[in-house]
């Protein structure tokens, strides 16, 4: 069995950046992986029907998805040993304002692994304001469509012949039992380390 990892980058309205990814297991060739992963970044924005919209429906326009890029790993150190990537043109369709750029909803990621080691994290893009309640979480309807959503694409890797796991040097892998997402939004400072404040100051 070989490690990858799926890694998706997109676009914020501000000009910065968001990503995310997981990890995977399979006896497949690089090229096969990434095509599983397109299909799971596919599910992942635009659903599988049934109810499952996608992000597409949940995030602004100005928020987008533009490359995947996946990684053949050395198991023992972490390692990429290959690399592939394919351009993507994936858009938000929600008509309410971004949140800010840092602003992410987390899909815990749940294994059969007791405690810290057995959970993992994917952060998601920042939403439409309008997915917001009026105490600042967020609205129950996106996170159950999130939830699936994730849910769903993630069953596309399966699909695929690539067990999504949890993957750390010198532990076993954690298959991915199912995913969490919760209605308190999170946050990644890193998504605004590019941007450039414009001050207002005032005589005091």
């Amino acid at each position: 069995m070989a490690t990858f990892l799926c890694r998706v980058i997109g676009n914020l309205p501000s000009g910065e950046t968001w990503t995310t990814g997981v990890h995977a297991s399979g006896t497949g060739s690089l090229s096969s992986f990434l095509t599983a992963a397109g299909n799971f970044v596919d599910t992942l924005w635009n659903g599988s029907g049934g109810g499952v919209t996608g992000l597409t429906t949940d995030v602004p326009a100005g928020v987008g998805a533009t490359s995947l890029v996946v990684y053949e790993l050395d198991d023992a150190t972490g390692r990429a040993t290959a690399r592939a990537e394919a351009s993507l043109v994936l858009a938000g369709e929600d008509t309410g304002n971004p949140l800010p750029q840092e602003v992410a909803v987390v899909a815990s990621l749940r294994t059969a692994t007791p405690g810290p080691r057995g959970r993992g994290r994917l952060y998601l893009p920042p939403l439409g304001v309008n997915k917001c309640t009026a105490v600042g979480r967020v609205d129950a309807a996106a996170q159950a469509n999130l939830a699936a959503s994730v849910a769903a694409a993630l069953g596309e890797l399966n699909s695929g012949g690539f067990d999504p796991i949890l993957f750390s040097p010198g532990f076993a892998d954690r298959p991915i039992t199912s995913v969490d997402v919760g209605d308190v939004f999170d946050a990644q400072r890193r998504r605004r380390d590019k941007l450039v404040e414009t001050r207002v100051s005032v005589a005091v």
